[in-house]
């Protein structure tokens, strides 16, 4: 069972160190219990962790919080490169289990909110944060402490935020559910809407009036967020040139990518690589 989280600090939360682990074989986390939280987040790879005696198997965009003073190790060797950041904070009281009968009242209640592990949806987001967070690590100054606290404190409030079961899009029908996955799984693909369409077995103007209905975004539109925020990833974690990227995501025009990438994000790929792409650190 993947437990429910809830914390109710409104003072920033207390950082105490982060990093990030690249491991290119056969990892395998030691059996520990720290007296600080931990949060995970999986880059590349799979990570295979025990916690509170439950096995998971975390994968690229999965997080998981280890509780303080819960035991947590590697039940199985990774198989190939693995990499996940990593931060262990402290919180003014414990962490709060809560129960499914008592949901609504502690999203409504707390500050932070969110399941003990997961995937998330804005995965692209939430690695900038983490790693921005790491840079004020590496400062020096009278305000590294606090920029670190808050810096954590937003970082825990995008995971509330990405895990939150009160968003318009758990609202919507299981048609455009399955639209939706599977634009996701073929945001690389060169289709058309009626392509689109006759998958599902609807008229493509009834499909995209209905899609703009639920989701409050044309298919068009939808589909470029996915491929920016893919691109944003690309570019940010992995330092790919701008034509990789492009074809990567589905733009076959590079210079078409480079326009829609400048318009949405304010600065051009090259510009976005250069200001948030850092080297691996052990």
């Amino acid at each position: 069972m993947n437990r429910k989280f809830s914390m109710n600090q409104i003072t920033p939360i207390n950082y105490s160190l982060c990093g990030q682990l690249n491991s290119k074989d056969e990892f395998v986390h030691i059996k520990r219990a720290f007296d600080e939280n931990v949060l995970i987040f999986v880059n590349k790879g799979v990570l295979f962790i025990n916690s509170n005696n439950k096995n998971y198997s975390l994968k690229e965009n999965q997080y998981i919080l280890l509780k303080a003073g819960e035991s947590h190790f590697g039940w199985k060797k990774s198989e190939g490169y693995l990499s996940y950041l990593w931060v262990h904070f402290r919180t003014e009281s414990e962490i709060r289990t809560v129960k499914d009968d008592d949901l609504q009242n502690s999203t409504l209640d707390s500050v932070y909110f969110f399941p003990e592990s997961g995937e998330l949806e804005n995965y692209t987001r939430f690695s900038l944060l983490f790693r921005q967070m790491m840079d004020i690590s590496f400062d020096e100054g009278m305000y590294k402490k606090k920029m670190l606290d808050y810096s954590l404190s937003l970082l825990l409030l995008e995971l509330s935020k990405d895990k939150n079961t009160n968003t318009p899009y758990t609202k919507i029908s299981p048609l455009i559910s399955d639209v939706c996955s599977w634009i996701k799984a073929n945001y690389d693909s060169d289709f058309t809407l009626e392509e689109l369409a006759d998958t599902f077995g609807y008229q493509a103007e009834y499909l995209s009036s209905l899609f703009r209905k639920e989701i409050e975004l044309t298919i068009k539109q939808y589909l470029i967020n996915i491929r920016i925020n893919i691109a944003k990833n690309l570019l940010s974690n992995y330092g790919l040139s701008t034509k990789e990227v492009s074809y990567s995501c589905g733009f076959m025009d590079e210079k078409y990518f480079m326009k829609v990438f400048k318009k949405k994000e304010g600065l051009t790929p090259t510009e976005y690589k250069s200001a948030f792409f850092k080297k691996n650190i052990n």
